[in-house]
């Protein structure tokens, strides 16, 4: 039997026993949402009445149940609240340790969900665009990168408001320091204040970062993460040119250790860590 609780993608939650006013009428039933024409179950669930006609869900199965004609079945009633939840886990490890995609987005604890990232994040390297293995598996986005061109860094708009997260941060730092994200922060704050003057020194021309990404006279728009599926798919509809930070680095041959080192990134840093932990 299951003792604790479920993940949320990769954030742990703090295990809770999941027994606790559990309902013990045998009301309950497990249920799978599947692809008609092949059969490939992407939704696992629990429920009692008439959940399991609910489509409100998250937006990777509104995205499937959009993409393919789908349909739902229970593989199991009369189920306690404690034994629908159960075999909604066991059902769910099976699927995953077959290597099936899912887009539950809470599944147990060690697994990942269906808004997983699955990027393998290194040193001053390029992460995939699309990260999400079940991207690929269900709507074939194999979308990437655009190459570098002096044209469009002309008029472009860069993200640096955004927040880093702890995988993010390690493209820009070799080690994994305590607090990282606060480091990749400040040093993305630092480079969206000189990045007109950083794409000057190496083109020679007149460079407008502007200010907003809606903007009808950018060009092109540079990342420093990789943007969500919903981000993405209005980056592409507005037709601008997508980079991402490190390949507009290499392009301009810029050292982001000096960089570090010039904008005292790490001094701003900790001043901010001691303002927030007092």
């Amino acid at each position: 039997m299951c003792e604790y609780g479920f993940r949320l993608g990769l954030g742990k939650v703090n295990p809770t026993p999941m027994n606790i006013g559990k309902n013990d009428e045998f009301v309950y039933y497990v249920y799978e949402y599947y692809i008609k024409q092949t059969g490939e179950v992407f939704y696992v669930g629990k429920g009692r009445d008439n959940r399991y006609k609910d489509l409100n869900r998250n937006d990777i199965f509104r995205r499937i149940s959009e993409s393919y004609e789908i349909d739902v079945k229970k593989i199991k009633t009369n189920l306690t609240e404690q034994q629908a939840f159960d075999l909604e886990e066991e059902t769910i490890k099976n699927y995953l340790d077959d290597g099936k995609f899912l887009a539950n987005v809470q599944v147990p604890i060690g697994y990942r969900g269906g808004y997983s990232d699955d990027n393998d994040y290194q040193y001053m390297v390029t992460p995939n665009l699309v990260s999400s293995k079940l991207e690929l598996h269900y709507f074939h986005n194999s979308d990437t990168w655009d190459e570098i061109n002096e044209e469009d860094l002309l008029k472009t708009y860069f993200w640096s408001d955004c927040r880093m997260r702890e995988e993010d941060s390690l493209v820009y730092f070799r080690n994994r320091l305590e607090h990282l994200p606060w480091y990749a922060n400040e040093l993305n704050k630092q480079i969206g204040i000189h990045l007109s003057k950083l794409i000057e020194n190496k083109l020679k021309k007149s460079v407008r970062v502007l200010k907003s990404e809606n903007s009808k006279s950018a060009k092109s728009i540079i990342l420093p993460v990789v943007p969500t599926e919903h981000k993405l798919e209005k980056i592409r509809q507005s037709s601008k040119k997508l980079f991402h930070l490190v390949d507009v680095l290499n392009y301009l041959e810029v050292d982001i250790e000096q960089l570090k080192s010039e904008y005292k990134v790490v001094e701003n840093a900790n001043e901010t860590i001691k303002e927030f932990f007092g």
